[in-house]
C-alpha cells in the first residue's frame, strides 16, 4: 500500500516536471491573464475561505457602535478601509 503512494507521488513529480518544461517554451506574454481576471479569482477566493470569514467575523465587531449610526455603513466602511489599507495599487503597476 504504501509503495503504491509512493509510485504515484514519483508520477506526478515527473510529470509535473516535464509539464513545467514544456510551458517554458511558451512566452510569457501569452501566459498572462488579463488583471480583472487574476483579482476577480482572488476577492472569490477570500470570500469563500472560511478563515478570512472567521477573521472578519471576529475582528470587525469589536469596532462597530451601534449609538454612531447604521452597523452596515460602518462594517462597509471598515471592510472598504481594510482593502484599501491591505492591498496597495504598486502590485498592479508591477506587472
Amino acid at each position: 500500500m504504501v509503495s503504491d503512494h509512493r509510485s504515484r507521488l514519483v508520477y506526478l513529480a515527473v510529470t509535473s516536471f516535464l509539464a513545467a518544461r514544456h510551458d517554458q517554451d511558451v512566452p510569457a506574454q501569452e501566459l498572462r491573464a488579463p488583471r480583472g481576471r487574476v483579482y476577480g479569482k482572488a476577492v472569490l477566493t477570500n470570500l469563500a475561505n472560511p478563515k478570512v470569514i472567521a477573521f472578519y467575523l471576529a475582528f470587525f465587531p469589536q469596532f462597530v457602535d451601534p449609538a454612531r449610526g447604521s452597523v452596515t455603513a460602518q462594517f462597509f466602511f471598515l471592510g472598504a478601509l481594510f482593502i484599501v489599507v491591505g492591498h496597495p495599487p504598486w502590485p498592479l503597476e508591477a506587472g
